[in-house]
């Protein structure tokens, strides 16, 4: 299909809104509407044509834009000086791989490159930096992890909504709702207030929150859920809950329908509830019996079933013990944890492990043994080890030593809250804003974002503290106050119930946190050791604050001294230096498979000449053709559209100089480049990895100069200089002057392009021809439609006078 002919019919009577607008021979009989498009075909054709230039155009701007992306991925990826494959950059030639020699050479590593190392020794390493710190002494927890006070023979409350979730939708979506073992739903205010916390923390599928869409209230003993959008695009709905939740906020199934739901009346009001109905009572035997509690030891998990409640009402603390103890050995192994319980009805479960290091804890369970009201109460992640989410008191971080009571900490303040301020103070600095009901983590926090210069971090496996500066060296310090005088609010003693400003004794809560230790201040050191560089016996001593550092453009690291004694002679540690050959190869022949594949589309383009019967093809003739057809076909005419393209052609001619005009063929050749001779290889260049490997150990300074720099002192560009100056003429994508290929046909890469470049004016002024033609042509069609409509009228006015003589004739 080598030749295209005129629009369709059907296509051209309704180009650019042209259309036929009349009645067609119904009186002559006549094919009004193929005339009239046979009268029109002139300018039918013409605004054919000028969609055909309009097609060869945007292909002309497809090739001139892949090929500036080519020079543009170039240019990225090796004349950048901060691209990883730079080739433009000096120091991706240097000689970077450093080996430290000698017999001390493990105590001093280098890595990076400078002109200096080929001569330097390390001839002593007297000291290693080192950072003040200090560890505690003691231990901050117990040890071990206790359930709370459990009565076998008592009943226990149980919250009908610890532990469970209630599920909602939101538009197409649906959500659930968790609310946690630990918080107290025996106030029904405070359950609705628990309940929209626990909705806020859900997000929705349009970046928002469910607290955003629903709440809950409380009001006239009834729960009442309310709609809070203000407008209804996605409905919110209740659709379920756990066991039991339902019913204990008042709601049923009926109630669930999409008719009576929260989006469709505004407010789901449910039964009347008072705070007897969100608990029941049974006893606990009847509860625990058969529940699932999970343990963790060490990062193992196990499930660990209790007695039924036959067992358990016959059975004392003790005796869960050792019923407990046997599914320990059973399920950690013999002797890893002791369990232990008093001989009584009431009581609590203590847990330890054997072993000072292991980590023992609670991880779940069945429904209500967890939680402040749960069976156990213990909470999920309790643990033989400090719970930094716990208050100081409550955490029992108090409870080793002397450390008992927590009034040797705080003072009341002269002004400010009913709290007692916690007194905690590091290097001269006093950490404010804490509090007696302060969590552990908080301490923690405020002591790590304070000016004391230190970091604090629990030691989970060791139960310690450690607090070390965040300055290394000399530069840092690490030390407290035992106690302090501070101004705070003390009882009157004429009148004790009477508070006065005055001043109290406290101690300094360091002496917890660092149990053990007396706060004397320790300071870290420098790292000190001495060097010589080559042509001098001179010894420099070099000091520095950590043990890895840079000296000399190189990074040092210092792993242990030697020559400590002056006295001492054992060598010296010295560095060979060695250019990376592998990666440089690697990246020169990447840049020699781009550059040559640049060459080869330039060539194509440039050289392919235009078959003049392949044009672009109109819709009408793409309807009788295969997709595979279309694209066989457009592939035949888009070629030779940029054949013999001046801009392309002096883009080759300077892509050939680019490495021929640095260095003679010889030169090129040594270094494992050759340009091809073939004229019509156009200049791509092959690539001799072990030649350029060879030349680059041999002389890497030589290496370096042909592709960043001069050559021999005659101002000459390096490859990649000359290259970075072609891309600036042909695709420069910044500043006021575009290059060539950009101002030509635009690129992504420069924005302002797209519609500012010579072949989008040019399609926007075919894109105004076709306006005009378009408005002709309906021009054209209006004045024929409405010519042989009045012919249609008068014929068949004619025919009714007709019909009516020979009417009189019959």
């Amino acid at each position: 299909m080598a030749s295209i002919g005129s629009l369709s019919s059907a296509t051209s009577a309704n180009l650019y809104g042209a259309t036929i607008r009349g009645v067609s021979g119904l009186a002559s009989g006549i094919d009004t509407d193929t005339m009239i498009e046979q009268m029109t075909t002139g300018t039918r054709n013409k605004i054919s044509q000028q969609f055909q230039e309009r097609q060869k155009l945007q292909w002309k701007m497809d090739a001139y834009r892949n090929i500036s992306s080519q020079l543009i991925d170039f240019n990225s990826k090796y004349l950048r000086l901060t691209a990883q494959n730079s080739l433009y950059r000096a120091s991706t030639f240097d000689r970077s791989i450093v080996t430290s020699q000698g017999s001390n050479a493990s105590k001093v590593k280098v890595s990076g490159s400078s002109a200096l190392l080929d001569g330097l020794k390390v001839t002593s390493v007297k000291k290693l930096a080192t950072t003040a710190g200090l560890t505690a002494k003691e231990n901050a927890s117990v040890g071990k992890l206790a359930s709370g006070e459990i009565d076998l023979e008592g009943k226990v409350q149980l919250q009908k909504l610890a532990d469970s979730s209630l599920y909602f939708s939101y538009g197409k979506q649906s959500y659930s709702v968790f609310l946690s073992a630990s918080a107290d739903y025996t106030n029904p205010i405070e359950t609705a207030r628990l309940i929209n916390a626990a909705l806020d923390q859900v997000e929705t599928s349009d970046n928002g929150k469910l607290g955003d869409k629903v709440e809950l209230s409380y009001e006239d003993g009834k729960f009442k859920f309310k709609d809070k959008q203000a407008n209804h695009d996605n409905m919110v709905s209740l659709t379920g809950g756990s066991d039991g939740v339902m019913e204990a906020l008042g709601f049923n199934d009926a109630d669930l329908t999409d008719d009576n739901n929260i989006g469709s009346t505004g407010v789901l009001e449910g039964k009347e509830r008072t705070a007897t109905d969100l608990v029941s009572e049974i006893t606990i035997t009847d509860f625990m019996g058969g529940k699932e509690m999970y343990f963790s030891l060490d990062g193992v998990s196990k499930t660990i079933k209790l007695p039924d409640a036959v067992e358990l009402r016959n059975m004392t603390m003790k005796d869960l013990a050792v019923y407990m103890q046997a599914a320990m050995d059973k399920n950690f192994g013999r002797g890893k944890v002791t369990v232990e319980g008093m001989n009584s009805k009431k009581g609590s479960l203590t847990f330890e492990t054997t072993h000072a290091s292991s980590v023992f804890s609670v991880t779940g369970g069945t429904r209500g043994m967890l939680g402040s009201s749960g069976a156990m109460k213990m909470t999920a992640g309790d643990s033989n080890r400090l719970n930094l989410n716990l208050g100081i008191e409550e955490s029992g971080i108090l409870k080793n030593g002397t450390r008992d009571s927590l009034d040797k900490y705080t003072f009341s303040p002269l002004t400010g809250g009913h709290d007692e301020e916690l007194y905690l103070e590091i290097n001269g600095t006093v950490i404010k804003g804490l509090t007696s009901k302060s969590s552990i983590r908080d301490i923690v926090q405020a002591v790590n974002d304070s000016d004391a210069g230190v970091k604090v971090t629990y030691l989970s496996i060791a139960d310690r503290f450690t607090i070390t500066a965040t300055t290394s060296g000399s530069g840092g310090a690490v030390g407290f106050e035992k106690e302090a005088e501070v101004e705070a609010k003390i009882p009157d003693t004429s009148s004790p119930s009477v508070m006065i400003p005055g001043k109290k004794k406290v101690q300094n809560f360091a002496n917890v946190l660092f149990a053990g230790c007396d706060g004397t201040a320790q300071t870290g050191q420098d790292a000190e050791f001495t060097v010589r560089y080559g042509g001098s016996d001179e010894e420099v001593t070099v000091i520095r604050p950590g043990n890895s550092f840079v000296f000399e453009g190189a990074s040092f690291t210092l792993n242990d001294v030697f020559n400590v004694d002056p006295a001492s002679k054992s060598e010296p540690v010295t560095f060979s230096c060695k250019v990376d050959s592998e990666g440089i190869s690697k990246k020169v022949s990447e840049m020699v498979e781009d550059y040559n594949k640049m060459v080869d589309e330039i060539a194509k383009q440039v050289g392919s000449r235009p078959n003049r019967k392949y044009q672009p093809l109109t819709d009408e003739a793409k309807a009788k053709m295969s997709e595979l057809e279309i694209k066989n076909y457009e592939d035949k005419a888009k070629e030779g559209l940029l054949f013999g393209d001046t801009l392309l052609r002096g883009l080759s001619d300077k892509l050939r100089f680019v490495f021929s005009g640095v260095a003679n063929g010889q030169t090129l050749e040594n270094m494992g480049l050759m340009i091809s001779g073939s004229y019509s290889e156009n200049g791509k260049i092959s690539f001799d990895e072990t030649k350029f490997k060879e030349a680059l150990e041999r002389n890497p300074e030589q290496v370096q100069r042909l592709f960043t720099g001069t050559v021999d002192g005659k101002g000459q560009d390096g490859f990649m200089a000359r290259m970075s100056g072609v891309f600036n003429i042909y695709a420069k994508t910044d500043g006021l002057t575009k290059g060539s290929l950009i101002s030509r046909a635009g690129s992504t890469s420069a924005a302002t392009s797209l519609l500012n470049n010579e072949i989008q004016k040019q399609m926007d002024e075919i894109d105004k021809r076709i306006d005009s033609l378009a408005e002709k042509l309906q021009n054209e069609i209006d004045r024929y439609s409405s010519q042989f409509t009045r012919m249609e009228q008068l014929i068949a006015q004619m025919n009714s006078q007709s019909n009516m003589f020979s009417s009189f004739g019959g």
